[in-house]
């Protein structure tokens, strides 16, 4: 597979600036705002079921990826084919948390809207580095630090397409690094034989 950088962001700029206004291709999906805190991204602490939601606004291929540090997670996700349906908690799409009540790294699919399916779940082993889901075909691969070791994995194929997108819950959280990236489908090639004469 060869993967695609359609957007990144290392979070640098002024802080308590929130991630829309400090790129607009970050989406606010929840009345919690998101913002940059010491050139990381930071999520704040919310009271009971709130919740921090942000879709990058990328028209992506199917086969896609989104790629988060956390540097200090508690309930914190990244993931892929995101719809936004409306509401704080309506979307769909697939994500991989880490859970901090738990300890444990969770996929999980949101379909339809409002419906949280645990696809596979393991224990880690840590919760910081980088966090990566994958979409390819009907394949969903999540991977820690560059390894799926310990890592859930499953195979869904409820949802296509959408955007990439993280969420965070619970308590204060930081990030950093985001990477979103695609592969479009190649075509194969054609021979065009020119005759001369």
């Amino acid at each position: 597979m060869t993967w695609t950088t359609q957007f990144s962001d290392a979070f640098t700029g002024t802080d308590g600036t929130s991630l829309s206004t400090h790129d607009a291709t970050w989406v606010k999906r929840t009345t919690i705002a998101a913002t940059i805190q010491t050139n990381r991204g930071s999520a704040p602490a919310t009271a009971g079921s709130g919740q921090v939601r942000y879709s990058v606004n990328k028209t992506l291929a199917n086969d896609q990826a989104m790629q988060l540090d956390f540097v200090s997670p508690y309930n914190f996700s990244v993931g892929v084919r995101h719809a936004h349906v409306g509401a704080e908690d309506a979307f769909t799409g697939y994500f991989v948390q880490y859970n901090g009540a738990t300890s444990a790294a969770q996929l999980y699919s949101q379909y339809p809207s409002g419906t949280f399916n645990l696809l596979a779940s393991t224990t880690p082993g840590a919760a910081t580095g980088a966090w990566r889901i994958e979409a390819v075909g009907t394949a969903l691969t999540t991977y820690r630090a560059g390894s799926t070791t310990n890592m859930p994995a499953a195979t869904d194929g409820n949802i296509a397409s959408g955007q990439a997108f993280f969420r965070a819950a619970t308590t204060t959280s930081t990030f950093d690094n985001a990477l979103v990236e695609d592969a479009a489908t190649s075509l194969p090639w054609k021979l065009l034989l020119l005759g001369v004469g």
